[in-house]
């Protein structure tokens, strides 16, 4: 018969130590000689497996046995902590609300309170998930709690069933199984209707149902000595609309409490995206976890001494379960680079191949299923120092609780999730302030706009008192000029604010405006005079020489002779031309300028600091409470951990 060479293992690194990979196991050829003579022994060594590795168990049983321990890790402290810091939010909520329309800051702050809220609500859930697995841990305190878990078909109840000795206890040879009372099967927890998936065989005895299309709803188990071994709903499976619980999740949490946790992972489909997220949670509970790649085989048909063609289990050759676990390793290194290899070790595995060792009782074949690696891997761990591993793993397990609390997990967020949220509130309203400063300039322009208009309107109104006598003097000039500054600014700056925070109402009522004395100076308004000169001529009568022999004999007796003269003269006359208001505006309007763009960037300044102060004053106080929270319970853990 055409068959595998016989193979034998070489020796394995110790526990948790090297690389994920490591557990590989090498073979070496033997003539037909010799495998005819190891044939007459193969019996034995299948037997020494299966009573070395319930001796492994009953040593643990046997440790555990007086072994007693409460879980008192400070709960009621955490319970006040969280419930205060839920109580004190809650005051200030009440103390934040308003009544009637809120800007889209309060509405903001009104999203961050809800989150909040939830953010509480989830860690309260967490408590109680919490207490669940203490008292998991202490209901199965005397054993080696292990789980396996993987994908639906990945194999796990069939492992079980090996594990429980449903193949042993039917075998051509006598082993230590069948001399072990009936291996019980119960039920942890049910999530849906139909309940835990078991069968009984034509003797009576309960095993897991194999083959099924559909998967347990139960975290179910069964004790074999002092191995505790809970078999899981398939991760990934559909839910129904009987479940009371998401299959996925229900998982989740076992894992944070068991000793031990077996990830079954398909040959076929190594390494799916839907399983390795279970790695990186094992990996946060600081738990140790053996890989599996099960069914690690595949069918072949032979050809036996009589010429007849039979179909026949086969291990996968060396090279090509190396790959498949390589190919894992690097999914696993690339999807999370910073999980910690030294606590995993990967075995692949054939189930099927061992289920036919044992039946025909085939040491060769039972080596090349690598179930014996798996054995000794558990009997490694039950050989160890079981007493500290239960006291170890509570304190790693209330150790992640309050890690989660405090960070938060893919469910919830944590404490550092409502900071996160705080800061991305105070950022929003940094925003708004910001955006609040930037308006000082278009403002003044706005502002000066309106002022220089409204003071054209206010002085030409006066023009008319000023023309029939009345003077308007620079005092009073000064004042009408601050209170239309002040006016135009109020509703120029509150329409401003009011589109930039998105309130629609008027936002400056209860805000008082700082419009300090202007100092602005004017002459005043008066009445504007123009000269205007006139010229004519003026006939003007004066005295001549004489003319002629006679008018000089006659000027010797001393008569005089006149003349008509006739002279150009020059009037200047003052006369009313207006009022100086050009002048004064030109004269004012620097100076309003100047005091406008001072008093719009003191006021935007003062809104911005003061407007947003309820509810930066919130959350600094939310803030200041959340991380008191995060370091009481940073250093409750702390005492736990060192306790």
């Amino acid at each position: 018969m055409r068959y595998g060479k016989e193979m034998k293992p070489k020796a394995e690194g110790a526990w948790g130590s090297g690389d994920i990979c490591q557990a590989r196991t090498v073979f070496r050829g033997k003539n037909m000689q010799e495998a005819s003579q190891e044939s007459k022994q193969e019996n034995s060594y299948i037997v020494s497996k299966a009573d070395g590795f319930i001796s492994a168990l009953d040593r643990a049983g046997q440790e555990l046995t007086a072994f007693e321990q409460t879980l008192n890790q400070m709960d009621g402290d955490i319970v006040k902590r969280i419930r205060q810091f839920s109580d004190e939010c809650a005051a200030l909520s009440v103390r934040f609300k308003k009544s009637g329309q809120m800007t889209a800051v309060d509405e903001a702050l009104n999203v961050t309170l809800a989150e909040i809220a939830s953010a509480v609500a989830s860690w309260q859930k967490a408590f109680e998930k919490n207490r669940s697995g203490k008292k998991f841990m202490i209901e199965h305190q005397k054993y080696l709690a292990t789980m396996v878990f993987g994908a639906v078909k990945a194999g796990k109840s069939t492992l079980g069933n090996f594990l429980a000795g449903r193949e042993f206890l039917s075998a051509p040879f006598d082993n230590r199984y069948k001399h072990l009372p009936v291996t019980e099967f119960s039920s942890q927890e049910q999530a849906r209707k139909t309940g835990g998936m078991t069968e009984k065989d034509s003797e009576g005895r309960r095993w897991f149902c194999e083959g099924v299309t559909d998967t347990t709803g139960d975290i179910q188990y069964f004790t074999l000595s002092g191995l505790r071994w809970f078999d899981s709903p398939g991760t990934g499976s559909l839910g129904t609309a009987d479940d009371f619980r998401k299959m996925d999740e229900m998982v989740k949490e076992y894992l944070n409490y068991v000793d031990l946790c077996i990830f079954l992972i398909n040959s076929s489909e190594p390494g799916l995206t839907e399983d390795m997220k279970y790695m990186k949670f094992l990996n946060a509970s600081n738990q140790e976890a053996l890989v599996v790649i099960t069914k690690s085989d595949f069918f072949d048909e032979d050809v036996d001494d009589d010429g007849n063609i039979v179909s026949e289990t086969r291990p996968k050759d060396d090279k090509t379960r190396k790959m498949q676990e390589d190919d894992m390793c690097q999914r696993l290194r690339k999807q999370y680079p910073d999980l910690d290899s030294s606590k995993y070790r990967a075995i692949s595995i054939s189930t099927g191949l061992a289920k036919d060792a044992v039946k025909n009782g085939d040491a060769r074949k039972f080596r090349e299923s690598h179930l014996d690696l798996l054995m000794d891997r558990i009997s490694e761990k039950a050989a160890k120092n079981i007493i500290e591993l239960k006291k170890k793993r509570p304190r790693e397990a209330f150790g992640k609780f309050v890690a989660d609390i405090r960070n938060g997990t893919e469910d919830f967020g944590g404490i550092a999730a409502v900071l996160a949220s705080l800061d991305k509130a105070q950022k929003n309203i940094d925003g708004f302030k910001k955006e609040i400063g930037n308006k000082t300039r278009l403002l003044t322009q706005n502002i000066l706009s309106v002022v220089k208009s409204a003071m054209e309107k206010e002085l030409v109104d006066l023009s008319a008192e000023v023309s029939r006598g009345r003077s308007i003097s620079g005092n009073e000039i000064s004042g009408m000029l601050m209170e239309i500054t002040s006016r135009e600014m109020k509703k120029v700056i509150g329409r401003a604010i009011g589109d930039i925070i998105g309130q629609n109402l008027n936002v400056m009522q209860g805000i008082t405006l700082s419009a300090g004395s202007a100092g602005i100076h004017s002459s005043g308004v008066s009445q504007r005079y123009t000269e205007v000169e006139h010229q004519y001529v003026e006939a003007v009568v004066g005295t001549r020489d004489p003319r002629g022999i006679i008018e000089h004999v006659q000027s010797w007796f001393g008569k005089t002779f006149s003349a008509v003269y006739y002279e150009q003269r020059t009037k200047v006359e003052k006369i009313a031309s207006g009022t100086n208001i050009e002048d004064v505006l030109d004269e004012v309007l620097p100076q309003v300028k100047s005091y406008v763009q001072d008093t719009v960037r003191e006021n935007l300044d003062n809104i911005a600091n003061n407007f947003f102060r309820t509810q930066e004053r919130f959350i600094a106080e939310i803030r200041n409470k959340a991380k008191a929270l995060s370091s009481s319970l940073e250093g409750i853990s702390k005492k736990v951990a060192d306790d």
